[in-house]
C-alpha cells in the first residue's frame, strides 16, 4: 500500500498535465497535426518512461540508500548527460562542463572508495562524532539532543 504512494503522484501530475492541454493550447487548432506527431510521441515516451521510472526508483532508494549517498550519485546526471549528448547528437562539452562533470565524478568515485575500504559513510560521520562526545564524558540527554539537531538540519 505505501509502496503504491509514489505511482499516485506520477498519475497525479500526468492528469494534471492533460488537463492542461485545454486550457494552454490555442483554442480551434488541431492539437495533433502531421508536422508535430513525431515530437508528441517522444514527449510521451518521455513523461511516460524516461522521468516516471528513474523517479519511482530514485523514490524506492530513499529507503535503502543513506539520503547523502543517494545525493552524491543523483550528480552523476550532470556528468552522464554532456557524455550522452556528446556520444549521440556530436555536441562537444566545453571546458567548464568537462571539469565539473571530472570533479563531480572523482567526488562520487571518492565517497564509494571511502565507503567501501574504509568503512567511512556520509551518514556514519555525525553518529562516530556524537559517540566520540558521549565517551567524552557527556551524558546520554545532550548526545541524543545535538543528534536530532543535527538530523533536523
Amino acid at each position: 500500500p505505501t509502496q503504491l504512494i509514489p505511482l499516485i503522484g506520477f498519475v497525479g501530475a500526468s492528469l494534471l498535465g492533460v488537463g492542461l492541454i485545454n486550457v494552454l493550447h490555442p483554442r480551434g487548432e488541431p492539437l495533433v497535426t502531421e508536422a508535430n506527431r513525431d515530437a508528441l510521441q517522444w514527449l510521451a515516451l518521455n513523461g511516460c518512461f524516461c522521468m516516471a521510472v528513474p523517479f519511482a526508483l530514485t523514490t524506492y532508494a530513499t529507503r535503502l540508500v543513506p539520503s547523502a549517498e543517494i545525493a552524491l550519485v543523483l550528480q552523476l546526471e550532470l556528468v552522464v548527460g554532456p557524455l550522452l549528448t556528446f556520444a549521440f547528437l556530436g555536441e562537444v562539452p566545453s571546458m567548464f562542463t568537462a571539469v565539473g562533470g571530472a570533479l563531480v565524478f572523482v567526488a562520487v568515485v571518492g565517497n564509494a572508495i571511502a565507503t567501501l575500504y574504509w568503512g567511512i559513510s556520509t551518514d556514519e560521520t555525525n553518529g562516530s562524532m556524537f559517540q566520540a562526545a558521549g565517551a567524552a564524558g557527556h551524558n546520554d540527554d545532550e548526545v541524543d539532543r545535538a543528534v536530532k539537531v543535527v538530523e533536523a538540519a
